[in-house]
């Protein structure tokens, strides 16, 4: 068996558990052992039977004594059993539709029982028990328990008693982050995660699979986008559609010496990378982030100027028809406040284009080099 086996092939249980299962998205036992919880349940803590609210749900220590088969109307079937906690507290237990229980549970013998608990006319019930061996290696109770998200016929104790014994196949799982990341990070192994994820051991153990798997997502994620945008690069410059414009470190002083303030340390970088960008051999893929006010639109107009000087045209783009005006307005003065100081063979010809035009004046906007 392994990861890619089918998941027919991994469990054996009805039809429709598997349509179920094939609905939920797992197909392999990959897919299964990939199927994480949702939330975990507190039941670490054993009680006695007088020390629980009415509703709560809990675990506790005992034996059941006197099952029997109680005669309904209708087709429900009912099965009740006494059960006393290891301190003598009497409860009653009680199944709905779940006859098989008088096969499998022993009575008179020590086990370990979850349940929720109803407290009326004085009396205690234990709403269909869930019963496991005492003695460790519980896997509904005596921890942190498991909750799946749920489909159809599959419940969170059908998932909890299929993937517990499937957990040793997590060993099949490759290593996909470097060691050095592992240790630079204080992460925990994959094969480690995926079990502790599904029964964790301890709190801090189960934040440190959370922290492992969550920091995995995010590391294949950025890695993908890398590996894309280096195909993207290397299509672009096999394909030849991108023109290289160079950087024209004399134009920059020239236009920083028109500006009526002196840029900032961090704008000079961003213009800085920006223009080395642009003698790259393929299209530039850059955010440039900052709060209003911060000098953005700057940068932008030296990029564009820098552009349209040595024979490109470029354009800038604004989510508003209002931006854009306002963009339109700031953008001219800069530029003509650097044409009066350091005039250019060709005037550059600036135009606004929104979507308030008509046809006739879109295509006049358009006419000539913009």
């Amino acid at each position: 068996m392994n990861l890619e086996t089918p998941i027919s092939s991994v469990i054996s249980t009805k039809p429709e558990y598997l349509k179920a299962l094939e609905e939920m998205g797992v197909h392999t036992l990959e897919d299964l052992l990939l199927y994480f919880p949702k939330s975990y349940e507190d039941l670490s803590e054993y009680k006695t039977l007088d020390q629980v609210q009415n509703g709560e749900k809990v675990t506790v220590k005992g034996f059941f004594q006197h099952m029997k088969a109680v005669p309904t109307k209708g087709k429900i079937s009912l099965t009740k059993a006494d059960f006393f906690d290891h301190e003598g507290n009497p409860a009653e237990a009680v199944w709905f539709n779940q006859s098989f229980v008088r096969r499998m549970i022993p009575m008179d013998t020590q086990l370990v029982v979850t349940a929720k608990i109803q407290r009326q006319y004085g009396k205690v019930s234990l709403q269909s028990p869930m019963v496991e061996t005492a003695g460790g290696g519980q896997v509904h109770s005596g921890g942190l328990i498991p909750v799946y998200p749920q489909h159809a016929v599959i419940t969170s104790k059908w998932l909890r008693e299929k993937i517990n014994p499937l957990l040793v196949y997590a060993k099949e799982f490759e290593e996909c982050l470097p060691e050095a990341v592992i240790q630079e990070e204080d992460l925990m192994g994959k094969e480690e995660a995926v079990q502790e994820i599904h029964f964790p051991t301890s709190q801090k153990r189960l934040q440190k699979a959370k922290d492992r798997l969550a920091y995995e997502e995010l590391f294949l994620l950025q890695l993908n986008a890398v590996q894309r945008k280096k195909e993207w690069q290397e299509s672009a410059q096999k394909n030849g559609h991108h023109h290289e414009v160079k950087m024209d470190v004399n134009f920059v002083k020239n236009f920083f010496s028109t500006l009526p303030f002196a840029p900032t340390g961090a704008q000079k970088v961003a213009i800085y990378e920006i223009l080395q960008d642009f003698e790259k051999p393929y299209p530039m893929m850059r955010l440039l982030e900052g709060d209003v006010g911060s000098g953005k639109t700057v940068v932008a107009a030296i990029a564009l100027l820098n552009a349209v000087v040595h024979g490109q045209q470029a354009a800038i783009m604004a989510p508003t028809e209002v931006l854009a005006r306002q963009h339109m307005v700031s953008i001219t003065q800069l530029i003509e406040a650097y044409e009066a100081q350091f005039p250019l063979k060709r005037p550059i010809n600036i135009q606004l284009l929104v979507g308030s035009l008509k046809p006739k004046e879109k295509a006049q906007t358009q006419q000539g080099d913009k």
